[in-house]
């Protein structure tokens, strides 16, 4: 048993992919040495031998659980009309099943992806707010003396002026931030609600949105 892969031809060190790989299997040099059923390969090999007695894959069956279910199927190529529409049947259950997960999966994409945009609109919006704050804040303590020139109420309308024009760009930076990371766990946090609603176990959850249990179960919690 040999398994190749490919290199570049200048870069002999340089693997093209770990996926790729040429098996090759010798069969006449494993009908000279001896068979060891405790080796993979070696059932393998017996399997697709054409001189295999009954006994020799009963054996093989009991051995190998992927080697019943080839036999199975198998026999199913060679089985009558009724049994091949039971075993369509349960083909087509297991294809269903493969395809409501696949659906499921891209729910919860699109749940995430809505939670996202939800949450930086939202994160935006307080961001905008604390930058504002933060803004007037800035605006007061450069406008101060104009301020009380022309007294407090003109000194507060020119302080959130100037605080807007010299404290924004700092403002909405760490407002945005605060709000983005506000808001995509809010709406990774109702992602949960959808999933819990769902029936979807708590490992999933973790999995799929990066909250902590704890935080999930404070979410059945407060149901």
């Amino acid at each position: 048993h040999s398994i190749f892969h490919l290199y570049e031809d200048e870069q002999r060190h340089y693997k093209l992919t770990d996926v790729l790989e040429l098996h090759m299997l010798e069969c006449s040099k494993f009908r000279l040495i001896p068979f060891d059923i405790h080796d993979p390969l070696h059932r393998w090999l017996r399997f697709l031998e054409q001189q295999t007695t009954p006994e020799q894959l009963e054996e093989l069956m009991k051995m190998d659980e992927t080697i019943k279910i080839a036999e199975a199927r198998l026999a199913y190529l060679a089985s009558d009309e009724v049994l091949r529409r039971h075993y369509e049947a349960r083909e087509k259950a297991l294809h269903d099943r493969a395809t409501l997960l696949e659906e499921h999966e891209e729910d919860l994409q699109e749940a995430r992806k809505e939670a996202i945009q939800q949450g930086l609109k939202q994160g935006i919006e307080q961001g905008i707010e604390r930058g504002i704050e933060q803004g007037i804040e800035r605006g007061i303590e450069q406008g101060i003396e104009r301020g009380i020139e022309q007294g407090i109420e003109r000194g507060i309308e020119q302080g959130i002026e100037r605080g807007i024009e010299q404290g924004i760009e700092r403002g909405i930076e760490q407002g945005i931030e605060r709000g983005i990371e506000r808001g995509i766990e809010q709406g990774l946090e109702r992602v949960a609600r959808n999933m819990l609603d769902r029936g979807c176990d708590i490992a999933t959850i973790v999995q799929f949105t990066g909250l902590t249990a704890n935080q999930i179960e404070k979410l059945v919690r407060q149901g």
